[in-house]
């Protein structure tokens, strides 16, 4: 069996292969930092979604649709006019929010405070980013 991608707004994050030992064909991430998380096929209409590690972006794209086809790989050429050997099904991807942590402007912060500076005295504001609500900083 030889899974392919064959169009959908996920072609570009998301690749398919062949397991080898049971031919179900599987989905990889391949942005960010390589392969991760996957889904499973075993047949066409039977979908099983593993929880994946990678980190997909739910406040910027929150779905993938994929159109995935299965198609056949060694034809026995007795059997060759009652072709089509293929399949097609629709995958649909849905990314999870998660609680992501804050991300500071800067990854480290120098100051110099002379030592006779009043106790309560503002010397230094930092700033943080909270990814997962539009507009809220951490301060």
């Amino acid at each position: 069996m030889k899974y392919t991608i064959i169009d959908g707004d996920g072609r570009d994050s998301f690749d398919i292969s062949t397991d080898p030992t049971n031919q179900f064909g599987i989905i990889t991430i391949k942005k960010w930092w390589g392969v991760f998380g996957f889904l499973r096929m075993g047949d066409i209409s039977d979908l099983t979604v593993l929880s994946p590690p990678q980190r997909l972006d739910f406040e910027s794209k929150r779905s993938y649709t994929l159109k995935v086809e299965g198609a056949n790989t060694h034809l026995d050429p007795r059997f060759l006019s009652r072709g089509p050997f293929s399949d097609v099904t629709i995958v649909h991807v849905s990314v999870e929010d998660v609680d992501e942590p804050p991300d500071f402007d800067s990854p480290f912060y120098f100051v110099e405070v002379p030592e006779d500076l009043e106790i309560g005295t503002v010397f230094k504001t930092v700033f943080a980013r909270d990814p997962d609500v539009a507009n809220n900083s951490i301060r």
